[in-house]
């Protein structure tokens, strides 16, 4: 038996999501038996809450909590000049449209290159 797995734990996305179905099926049992329910806005927000309050807890050293400074995102991958074609790995803030080439040095547009 492979036991790679058993001194992790899920992702912070992955246990939220347990949460919400753990979250959800508990209103629906308080219900009905029934899979499909109908439910409105504000119930499902209560729902959202309480998901979003358990992993903020269990992954309290990670500040999930916390907004974060669009300054602080970045992102990269391979991209292509779309003037002379050059391609090369950027690490750029995130959202950014134009890069210098570090060939022909213009401010062009780019595109990813996928590693497929």
């Amino acid at each position: 038996m492979d036991n790679s797995w058993e001194n992790h734990e899920p992702s912070p996305i992955e246990f939220m999501h347990g949460r919400l179905m753990d979250e959800f099926h508990k209103w629906r049992k308080e219900r009905t038996d029934e899979i499909i329910v109908p439910i409105d806005g504000s119930e499902f927000g209560k729902i959202v809450v309480a998901a979003k309050l358990a992993t903020y807890e269990k992954y309290k050293v990670l500040g999930l909590n916390k907004a974060v400074l669009k300054s602080d995102l970045w992102e990269s991958s391979k991209v292509k000049c779309d003037l002379c074609n050059r391609e090369w790995v950027a690490v750029r803030p995130e959202g950014i449209e134009r890069l210098e080439c570090p060939n022909c040095h213009n401010m062009v547009s780019f595109e990813n290159i996928n590693n497929e």
